[in-house]
């Protein structure tokens, strides 16, 4: 998940510096905030959990294009955003 480095901190390593945006999995994001540093990573809207990208078809109606165009491209399947809604879903299921 994308995120915002609030705080700038060395981890495994590697220096993160304030303002910067990286790329954690959500165990090193929770792992990161409960250190004594408090909050030094905020989530950035707009990415997509694992639990949007396993949706019933009734569901992924019930998304923006967009949004499914997104999920698309996260589970590597190939998909035009000049195809329809109803295209894009008939590909994610």
């Amino acid at each position: 998940m994308n995120v915002k480095i609030l705080r700038t901190f060395v981890y495994d390593k590697v220096f993160y510096a304030a303002e910067q945006e990286v790329d954690f999995e959500k165990e090193q994001v929770e792992y990161l905030n409960s250190t004594s540093l408090g909050k030094i990573v905020e989530v950035i809207e707009g990415n997509i959990s694992d639990e949007e990208t396993n949706l019933s078809e009734k569901d992924y109606e019930k998304l923006k294009k967009k949004k499914l165009v997104e999920i698309a491209r996260m589970k590597d399947i190939q998909v035009d955003e000049n195809m329809t809604k109803k295209e894009i879903i008939e590909e994610l299921l």
